[in-house]
């Protein structure tokens, strides 16, 4: 996973964000947030990043075009507690064939600075279902423009 700058993003990505305040129930027995809430947090962000940025093709994603998730990963730097104010954000670096990066950091908020205290990654392919089957497929030009408009590289992806 490539290396991010101290404020969480490569420079020449704009992000999308998403603030909220870790509640005791993302926390697990010993009172730290549960490791597995950060990749919800990586869906929760997508999911709201398809909805406002690239509607149509996210209300038809149950359908015969859909995105499958190929990899995900989180890294933990440092722990976060209830009560912490945490920032996470995703960029979409680039778009290739039919696949596409995310990457995400996540940051505590404290008055007027910030501490990474985790990153993560996800690769998503473009697919399209036949029954059970799911085959790669074309990116439709709704999320491609998305992804542009982020800063992100889609030269070479794959489209309709």
């Amino acid at each position: 996973m490539p290396e991010l700058p101290v404020n969480g993003q490569p420079s020449h990505l704009t992000s999308a964000t998403q603030e909220r305040v870790v509640l005791i129930g993302d926390t697990c027995a010993f009172g730290s947030v549960y490791f597995s809430k950060f990749i919800d947090w990586q869906g929760e962000i997508r999911e709201r990043f398809g909805y406002e940025q690239c509607p149509n093709y996210s209300a038809g994603l149950s359908g015969d075009v859909t995105a499958v998730t190929q990899s995900c990963s989180c890294r933990l730097l440092r722990e976060l507690w209830p009560g912490d104010r945490v920032v996470t954000r995703m960029v979409l670096p680039w778009v290739r064939l039919e696949y596409a990066q995310a990457l995400f950091s996540y940051s505590r908020l404290t008055g007027d600075s910030e501490e990474i205290v985790a990153t993560g990654e996800q690769v998503w392919m473009s697919a399209r279902r036949t029954g059970n089957v799911f085959s790669p497929g074309p990116w439709p030009q709704e999320f491609l423009n998305a992804v542009q408009r982020m800063g992100g590289d889609v030269s070479r992806a794959l489209v309709a």
